[in-house]
């Protein structure tokens, strides 16, 4: 018996669903298992047509082969990515569905592709096919009568590829680029004739960098290009339409036009076509042939190849014609390297480029415009993007592009005014514009402008006017009046613009935003406003748009994109995904009947005005209310009369930012009959900038559209829990006085706010809020202000006992004398070394060079570890007398300065300190015992600054601390002489009283207000020193000595904060350690004298727990 492959296919198609239930239809393929039930696998199997009116699925590691494949209407071909699917001709019918997940070839390969669609031919029959990419071998056709290929990428280069279009049907090929950097077209050429349709990439969204050397021929049907940067060979068109919009740039080798129409550009969109080589253009007859550049649109062409050598019309006259350049567009001739024209020069020029009629302007010429009036440049329709002109004559005709305009300037007639604010300083204008049925542009369409400000306001109250802001942040300065056919566009189709305008009344006019997205998440193109309305009165008809911000009641634009880039950061919504627009109301705002309200991510440019005496909020928007801002009054209100229509769909958002316990924020109200979706404004719906207040939606009011928010605050504790609990207790009771305002003009509280705010940091990062609010509450400790205090005392203490201690020689042991009982009672006097180290009468000098290096770290601070780095020098220099050969007393004068710089959990701190200090010292020698005593003082001057994350937009903390210390010790030693070495065991206590005086810290204000602070530190050191002292002939004695003691610690080792918020009847204490417990204390030097003069060097080292300090001390002391 034998079975068609294509027969056994069709049967397990029709019995797909029973072989699944059992489990049977797996990867093997329909094939397999049809065998399988009939017959064994020993009969014969051969390959089949196979004609799909359902859906075909071939799944990963699946293969089957077929003679013909035709895909009927309402059939589906679906191929895996890892699939492979073999036939002969593959026909797609009008209602059918090819797919392959990677992709198709057509003809002989070898090697013979393992995965996607391999056949002979491909017939595009009125179906759709789509596949990431589409070869032709030698032999293989695909053949295009009617229907839809979407590709990634085409290879025609071997193959046959064709539109075989009869009359009254279409046939559409897409490519949508690729991601490899592979070229999206190979071949000789791709020809677009008649009912053909090419599409490179999509109106939708970006299509990235493409390239490709493939000519690309019109002679019918259309060539689109959508987003994205494309690159081809030449560009030849005799006939059909081709146009370049959706923000496309499409670069060509040359441009060989003789028919059809080319457009560059559109009425609601941007798009781009460069030319790198030779032009020709047929004659511009409207909506039939030539070149025309429309909306925002730029041809770019090299000046040598369109103009002639003497400057005054086209290179080539018989192949080159007039192009029509509309309003908005932009004719820029590339690579001019003239040295300028003048400006009846350039008119003659522009006259021959530009066909009758054209508004648009001609940029990339030098052209001198000393002396010229607005409208001579624009007569002459130039763009010069730099120059500032005298506007005081006004603009009556025409179209100018300049940077700026002096005067009070006048635009009417339909004329155009583009200022891009590139000129010196980013003037627009100096003394206002007025519109009377004209046009203005803020920015510059072509590119290159950053924004500018527009002195003098703009009045646009007569005519019918149009104000388009795009390319930069804007700022109109004095007003911006208009009236109900006035239309300010603030952004389009083409990008985004920012507008910056206070004293805004539109009386029913038009106000736009919308730029395109980027991407999910990306709101660097958002078109955005800061507007304040006259009297806070909204009577304009103002959309905020897909990817726009609008904040109200503000200028400051960027507030409002920081609030929603916390707003996604913490996971609420992703811009471009969850919100698509957002309108944030600062103060309270009241809607005229002239105006309406319309936050609305799905509306682009040309749809349909806000309506009058409405407010509308979408699904996708999002309404921040500034809690502070609002304060008791309502966030948006509809006209005095109630009147007012509000309707609020499902899925918009609500966002409270800042805020006070038991508030009741007032979001709307004052409106006529009004609609809220059941879910929108709650729930998940409904959110707060701070994990410290929850928020709870009340009942709306269908009646007046009345809508209110009540807040209640949260432990601070609970939400940020790194908090210790008495600086959350602190925060919680700040909710309560004060609330959480990140604008309040209380810098504590401010500070506060941004860092428990999620828009400034919050729960986006919790343990760093709370590490931000507790470093700067003990500003003084994680500066090392104690531990800088406690260095210097400790140095100063050292520097003094070098004069007293047993281990150190303390005369010239030539001249040393001693008095000594012989045997029989007698007594008789020693002199040398026979002496032993008896003190030698006299005054004595000293002077000693300090230095330590400290590193600290994992010190606890409440919840939090912390360290630093120090280093100080300093110079410790003294005067001492000695008597009956065993007492000295003197006093020490030390002064030095450091650098501390911490580590750990708290934001960066840095510490620069200045010290100084006295001390009285004495010490008493008898035989072999030694007793040594000091007291001393040591103040300190500290600047501590404290940087602060980018995040809290505002200025590293600073105070200025004075800090002081009373250091006294007591030591006692005892040496025994064992002939080759000197052992002196020692002990000792000593007391440190430290005060850190009450300091603020500050950041435009105070932020928190610092007690002072006292410890009471002792330490109780008890140790061994090992000396020797060697002789040279020449009478120089060296005397080197190791030391090696432990140091315990009680007391106050914690350094207490004590931090209070301004305007907060509460208090945080805090506690840091700036002190271990037992500390290891090491010391290695020498002496080296002879006579009178001595000198010395010490390298000392301490190591606990947490810290290890190093010292250098040098010695040079001489005694009379």
């Amino acid at each position: 018996m034998r079975f068609t492959q294509g027969a056994l296919g069709m049967l397990v198609q029709r019995y797909r669903g029973i072989l699944k239930k059992c489990h049977m239809l797996n990867v093997l393929g329909g094939v397999a298992i049809s065998a399988f039930l009939m017959g064994g696998a020993g009969m014969a199997v051969a390959a089949a047509p196979i004609a799909i009116s359902d859906t075909h699925q071939v799944a990963d590691g699946a293969a089957e082969t077929y003679t013909t494949i035709d895909v009927n209407n309402g059939g589906t071909l679906a191929i895996a990515r890892n699939a492979k699917v073999s036939g002969s001709d593959v026909t797609v019918y009008t209602g059918g569905t090819l797919t392959s997940a990677k992709n198709l070839h057509f003809g002989s390969f070898s090697p013979e592709p393992g995965t996607g669609l391999l056949g002979s031919s491909l017939t595009l029959d009125g179906g759709t096919v789509s596949a990431q990419h589409m070869g032709l071998a030698p032999s293989g056709t695909a053949t295009l009568k009617k229907g839809m290929l979407t590709l990634n990428s085409l290879d025609m280069r071997n193959g046959t590829f064709a539109f075989n279009v009869a009359g009254g049907d279409s046939a559409t090929l897409t490519l949508l680029g690729t991601t490899d950097g592979t070229a999206f077209l190979q071949g000789t050429s791709l020809s677009i004739g008649t009912g053909n349709n090419v599409f490179l990439g999509a109106d939708s969204g970006p299509g990235g960098n493409q390239t490709s050397t493939t000519p690309l021929a019109v002679s019918g049907g259309s060539l689109q290009v959508g987003h994205g940067n494309w690159q081809t060979g030449d560009l030849t068109q005799t006939g059909g339409q081709a146009k370049i919009s959706g923000n496309a740039v499409l670069t060509v080798n040359n441009l060989d036009q003789t028919g059809g129409l080319l457009t560059v550009g559109g009425t609601t969109n941007s798009g781009k076509l460069v030319v790198n080589g030779s032009v020709a253009n047929a004659a511009y007859a409207a909506g039939s042939t030539g070149v025309a550049v429309t909306g925002t649109g730029t041809l770019q062409v090299k000046y040598d190849e369109l103009v002639n050598a003497s400057g005054d019309d086209f290179k080539d006259s018989a192949t080159q014609h007039a192009i029509n350049v509309a309003n908005g567009g932009t004719l820029l001739l590339n690579d001019y390297a003239g040295s300028g024209m003048t400006l009846a020069e350039f008119k003659t020029l522009s006259d021959k480029l530009l066909a009758a009629g054209s508004t648009g302007t001609v940029q990339g010429i030098t052209v001198s415009t000393s002396g010229a009036s607005l409208q001579d440049v624009g007569d002459a329709r130039l763009a010069t993007p730099t120059a500032v002109i005298n506007g005081s004559g006004g603009l009556a005709s025409g179209a100018a592009t300049v940077g700026g305009v002096t005067g009070a300037t006048t635009v009417s007639g339909n004329a155009a005014l583009t200022l891009t604010g590139q000129a010196s300083g980013n003037v627009l204008a100096d003394s206002g514009v007025t519109l009377n049925g004209g046009i203005l542009t803020l920015g510059n369409p072509a590119g290159g402008s950053t924004g500018g400000t527009l002195q003098g306001g703009i009045d646009a109250s007569t005519g019918t006017n149009t104000i388009n802001v795009i390319n930069g942040t804007h700022t109109v300065a004095g007003g911006l009046t208009g009236n109900a056919t006035t239309t300010v566009a603030v952004g389009s189709s083409s990008g985004s613009g920012t507008l910056v305008a206070t004293g805004v009344s539109m009386n029913g006019g038009q106000l736009n935003f919308d730029p395109p997205f980027a991407a999910a998440g990306d709101t660097s193109n958002a078109s955005m406003g800061g507007l304040t309305f006259t009297a806070n009165t909204v009577d304009a008809l103002m959309t905020v748009g897909q990817n726009s911000m609008v904040s109200l009641g503000s200028t400051d634009v960027e507030w409002l994109r920081t609030e929603v880039l916390r707003y996604q950061s913490d996971g609420k919504g992703l811009w471009g995904q969850d919100i698509t627009a957002a309108l944030a109301l600062r103060t309270p705002q009241t809607l005229s009947t002239a105006g309406g309200i319309n936050v609305d991510g799905t509306w682009v440019t040309g749809g349909a005005a806000a309506t009058a005496n409405t407010a509308h909020f979408a699904d996708k928007s999002l309404l921040v209310v500034d809690a502070a801002g609002i304060g008791s009054g309502v966030a948006l209100s509809g006209e005095a009369g109630g009147t007012s229509t509000l309707t609020v769909d499902s899925g918009a958002k609500l966002h409270i930012v800042g805020g006070q316990d038991r508030e009741t924020v007032n979001v709307t109200g004052g409106f006529g009959a009004s609609t809220k979706d059941a879910a929108s404004w709650t729930g998940s719906n409904l959110t707060t900038s701070t994990a410290l207040l929850s928020a709870t939606g009340g009942t709306f009011n269908t009646a007046n559209g009345a809508y209110s928010v009540s807040l209640k605050a949260n432990a601070a504790s609970s939400s940020f829990p790194m908090l210790s609990s008495s600086m959350g207790a602190l925060v919680d009771r700040m909710v309560v006085q004060t609330g959480v305002n990140p604008n309040s003009p209380n810098a504590g509280v401010r500070f506060v706010s941004r860092a428990m705010s999620d828009n400034y940091i919050g729960t986006t990062d919790r343990n760093q809020a709370a590490a931000t609010v507790e470093g700067a509450a003990q500003m003084a400790a994680v500066g090392a202000v104690q531990g800088s205090t406690l260095s210097a005392a400790t140095a100063a203490s050292g520097a003094v006992l070098n004069r007293t201690s047993m281990a150190l020689p303390r005369t010239d042991m030539s001249q040393a004398v001693a008095v000594r009982q012989d045997t029989d009672g007698s007594l008789s006097l020693d002199s040398g070394l026979s002496a032993g180290d008896g003190l030698k009468n006299g005054l004595g000098v000293w002077i000693m060079p300090l230095y330590q290096s400290n590193s600290v770290w994992g010190m606890k601070a409440e919840n939090f570890k912390t360290g630093y780095n120090s280093n100080l020098g300093g110079i410790a220099m003294g005067a001492d007398y000695t008597i009956n050969d065993m007492f000295r007393f003197g006093a020490a004068f030390n002064v030095g300065a450091g650098y501390a710089k911490s580590n750990g959990d708290f934001n960066s701190t840095d510490n620069r300190f200045n010290f100084w200090g006295v001390t009285l010292y004495g010490g008493w020698l008898y035989n072999n015992f030694g007793l040594s005593a000091d007291v001393g003082y040591t103040g300190n001057y500290s600047k501590v600054e404290q940087d602060m994350p980018a995040s809290m937009q505002m200025s590293d903390l600073k105070a200025d601390v004075t800090s002081h210390a009373w250091n006294t010790g007591l030591k006692a030693e005892y040496k025994f002489n064992s002939g080759a070495l000197d052992i002196i065991p020692h002990v000792g206590v000593r007391y440190l009283g430290l005060v850190t005086d009450g300091y603020d810290v500050k950041s435009g204000g105070t932020v928190f207000e610092v007690d002072e602070s006292t410890q009471s530190i002792w330490t109780f050191p008890v140790g061994v020193s090992f000396a020797k002292i060697f002789e040279t002939e020449s009478g120089w004695q060296i005397k080197p000595q190791l030391d090696l003691s432990v140091i315990p610690a009680a007391g106050d080792v914690k350094a207490k904060s004590k931090a209070r918020i301004p305007g907060v009847d509460s208090q945080a204490e805090m506690k840091m350690q700036v002190v271990d417990y037992a500390t290891f204390d090491g010391g290695l030097g020498f002496e080296l004298g002879k006579g009178d003069f001595t000198l010395g060097l010490t390298y000392n080292l301490q190591a606990s727990e947490h810290s290890t300090g190093h010292g250098v001390f040098g010695s040079l002391r001489y005694e009379f």
